[in-house]
């Protein structure tokens, strides 16, 4: 009897602990994160201890015991931690790298804590039985596109021993595509990404005044490490906070907003960056043309650029004036002794002699350093095209920039579409949340006429977002008609 007790006993526990363990992976959609997310932390952890090899490097396992604390609270974070990352130390980001096993190289960690993110992304889904949306159809069929091509692209450069880690890359960005528009697709979230965006620019743009005025450094990076990246940072909070400035009804706010026009435009000269000052102007442009009625509003905004033109010294700002200058004065001629002269001709050739496919993604650099810099008497290094338009031709081909400018026009549509949804359904938040959105879009795509576009994960975090937000519009909209009794006044 009393064996028997206890064998009915040790099958009570056995089956509570079954039932226990039964919760924990089928239960709630919380208990079932928290579950994926130990599990994807496990295996991480394994890749940090075989990885990991330089003490400095301690610091990297606290961060990222604290990026995985976030994810557990939601996946969201995950996206948060990566843009914020890029904005405030992308070069440490990128050039801190970790050995994997599994890949045979080194990759940075940034594509780790990526992968991370995918990883954990998929296997929540999973198992929370959840539906992932792949994002507006025409939109997403565009980028599947783009991507294919440039899988088939990188056959040409596979010689060159990093193509594998550059098809990862193609696809880690499409994927990152999916998973914002699965994530950030509330205005509430849109405002909080937002916030840490524009908190992080800020720390660029004091940390570059920093820079300038007290260490008198000729080019300030803001800790980027790049002059190009500041006015791009820089440029992204202009963008926003334009937005809010001439949305934004209450005085005060639209005073704050102003300060941080003056920080931010601030960056933007002193970084002397060439492409910072052209996407400040096309900006002003873009929402001048957009929100005429108010024209007022741009007065005070262009006589605080004007002055800083003048008060800041000639040594921060002088770039952008001696291209012109140099350009009226000798015409083309004046641009071949510019270090991209020889980096726009090597683009061109390139893509003439290999028009269809391309050199495969991102692999410029080593065909200039070998065939091109000696030619066109550049610089002896491995230099990127500086030019995303030239760069989508020469290292993806044709095809693949028809697939790409096709990505880039949906997304407009998408942009324009989403704030006149959001004005007929008298929805104000979503459309200013819409609106800075595209703002931030094109300050980007047109500094990256001067830089990368298709290898930056803004290319692919602003549009999803937009995506997100139209499709969020366009359900709510059917909803609301579909209960007064009205036929959907939009449709998909």
């Amino acid at each position: 009897m009393i064996v028997q007790r206890r064998s009915r006993d040790t099958k009570k526990r056995v089956g509570h602990i079954g039932r226990r363990i039964a919760e924990l992976v089928w239960g709630t959609d919380k208990r079932r994160t928290v579950f994926v997310t130990v599990v994807v932390l496990l295996v991480v952890g394994l890749f940090i201890s075989n990885s990991v090899t330089r003490p400095e490097n301690i610091i990297l396992i606290i961060a990222s015991t604290a990026v995985i604390g976030l994810l557990l609270i939601d996946l969201f974070w995950g996206v948060v931690i990566l843009i914020v990352s890029d904005i405030v130390a992308p070069s440490y980001v990128v050039g801190l790298t970790f050995n994997v096993p599994l890949l045979g190289s080194n990759i940075p960690f940034s594509k780790l804590l990526g992968l991370f993110l995918i990883l954990s992304f998929l296997l929540n889904y999973a198992v929370t039985k959840k539906r992932v949306q792949l994002g507006i159809r025409t939109q997403f069929f565009f980028l599947y596109l783009f991507t294919i091509v440039g899988v088939m692209s990188s056959f040409n450069a596979f010689h060159l021993g990093v193509a594998k880690l550059e098809v990862m890359r193609l696809f880690l960005l499409a994927i990152f595509y999916i998973i914002t528009f699965n994530l950030i697709n509330d205005y509430k979230k849109l405002f909080i990404f937002y916030a840490f965006v524009l908190l992080a620019v800020f720390f660029d743009c004091f940390r570059a005044m920093y820079e300038a005025f007290v260490l008198h450094v000729a080019r300030p990076t803001g800790g980027t490490g790049k002059p190009g990246a500041l006015g791009l940072n820089a440029n992204l909070g202009f963008a926003l906070l334009l937005v809010l400035f001439l949305e934004l009804k209450d005085r005060l706010k639209r005073s704050y907003c102003f300060i941080g026009l003056l920080i931010t435009s601030t960056a933007i000269f002193i970084s002397n960056n060439r492409s910072g000052f052209v996407a400040l102007v096309f900006t002003l442009i873009f929402q001048f043309i957009r929100k005429r009625n108010i024209y007022i509003y741009y007065a005070p905004v262009i006589i605080v650029l004007v002055a800083l033109l003048n008060i800041i010294p000639n040594i921060y700002t002088y770039r952008p004036g001696e291209f012109i200058t140099r350009v009226y004065e000798r015409g083309v001629s004046g641009l071949e002794r510019e270090p991209r002269y020889a980096l726009y001709k090597s683009g061109v050739d390139i893509f003439l002699s290999h028009p269809l496919l391309g050199i495969g993604p991102w692999s410029f650099r080593e065909y200039y350093m070998k065939e091109y810099a000696e030619k066109y008497h550049g610089p002896r290094m491995r230099l990127v095209p500086h030019s995303g338009i030239l760069g989508l031709l020469a290292e993806f081909g044709f095809f693949a920039f028809v697939f790409f400018a096709g990505y880039v026009i949906t997304s407009a549509f998408i942009f324009r579409k989403s704030a006149k949804l959001a004005e007929i359904f008298n929805r104000p938040r979503e459309r200013i949340a819409v609106l800075i959105t595209e703002a931030m879009f094109w300050a980007f795509f047109v500094r990256g006429i001067f830089g990368d576009i298709a290898g930056h994960r803004l290319a692919y975090v602003l549009p999803a977002i937009g995506a997100a937000m139209y499709y969020r519009l366009l359900k709510d909209s059917k909803v609301e008609n579909e209960g007064a009794g009205n036929s959907p006044a939009v449709t998909d």
